[in-house]
């Protein structure tokens, strides 16, 4: 054997043992076989920011852990990945769906595409899919208005008859925006907006975020139960990620007030126990002024991340509104 494949062999040995001891401290297992899927182990969403925070280094978003979900695939994956991550559409249902429709899920400040995997988890015909930002940055408008026409174009390649674009808390602008420039591509897509209380102002919220600190942005993440059962560490990436994600949600506001979605249908939900979205009916009104909408509905006793708490409710209600 040649000496570069003895050192390649070598490192991804030292690797799948830092990332077996990794799982097996997260799981509380011992001796995990590493060839096992991370998920079926009984790991889940809040376990992978436990791994990727411990394993350190570059904070890799939570979905590559979901797409390398054992130990041997996870150590190829870090060894190998030393290029930018760019924005992507993942895919989050198994093979075997027919496709009929594509549910597209803009991920909430902070999170991640595979908070959408436990959606339609029994309904055939609607494939899931969630949106991965990677190292995409958005400085001003037009950066936004050029990763909206790039992720349009890779949503558009899928070969679902309807597309419905979900966007969540921080993410329904992006949302919106991908949705109104869909529809001008193909027809059949539909938008729903949900937990988001509308930025009318984005230059005064982008101050306002420059004058928070680390410290009160996520306090107020903590109060509406961002980040439930983390340690501050476990946090720390989601809070990067959070402030990324705001930038990109104040552009995207700014960007829409530019788009025609005047033919888009779509559907506004709201919580009715979340915080920030306490003015419910002023939310709606001011949701009436930048979309079509044809819809306006209240998850009663859905907290901020209703996403997670009251999937099947939520799903139904996008399911109705779709059909």
């Amino acid at each position: 054997m040649c000496k570069g494949v003895e050192q390649s062999n070598e490192n991804l040995n030292i690797e799948i043992s830092r990332i077996k001891s990794v799982f097996e401290e997260v799981l509380d297992q011992q001796d995990i076989d590493i060839d096992t899927n991370f998920f079926d182990l009984g790991g889940d969403s809040f376990d992978a920011i436990r791994v990727i925070s411990k394993l350190n280094g570059k904070q890799l978003p939570i979905v590559t852990l979901f797409e390398n979900p054992t130990v041997r695939t996870f150590a190829q994956f870090i060894l190998g990945n030393d290029s930018t991550l760019q924005a992507r559409i993942v895919c989050l249902s198994d093979n075997s769906r027919t496709e009929k429709i594509a549910f597209v899920g803009v991920p909430y400040g902070g999170g991640d595409p595979t908070n959408y995997k436990h959606l339609f988890l029994d309904n055939n015909s609607v494939s899931v899919y969630g949106l991965d930002f990677g190292d995409s940055h958005v400085e001003n408008v037009n950066d936004c208005e050029e990763l909206v026409r790039e992720l349009a174009d890779k949503i558009n390649e899928l070969q679902a008859e309807k597309i419905i674009i979900y966007g969540h808390c921080a993410g329904a602008a992006l949302a919106s925006c991908l949705a109104a420039q869909l529809n001008t591509m193909r027809k059949n897509v539909i938008l729903i907006a949900a937990a988001a209380n509308p930025v009318l102002d984005p230059d005064e919220k982008l101050s306002e975020a420059e004058r928070t600190s680390e410290s009160e942005w996520g306090s107020y993440l903590r109060f509406l139960g961002g980040f439930e059962g983390l340690s501050e560490k476990e946090s720390e990436a989601m809070l990067a990620r959070g402030r990324r994600d705001h930038i990109l949600s104040c552009e995207s506001y700014r960007l829409l007030r530019q788009l025609d979605t005047s033919d888009l249908p779509a559907m506004v939900i709201l919580g009715g126990k979340d915080p920030a979205t306490s003015d419910m009916a002023a939310c709606f009104d001011v949701w009436k002024t930048l979309l079509d909408v044809k819809d306006c509905q209240i998850i009663d006793d859905g907290g901020h991340y209703f996403l997670r708490t009251h999937s099947d409710e939520l799903t139904s209600m996008v399911l109705r509104f779709f059909h």
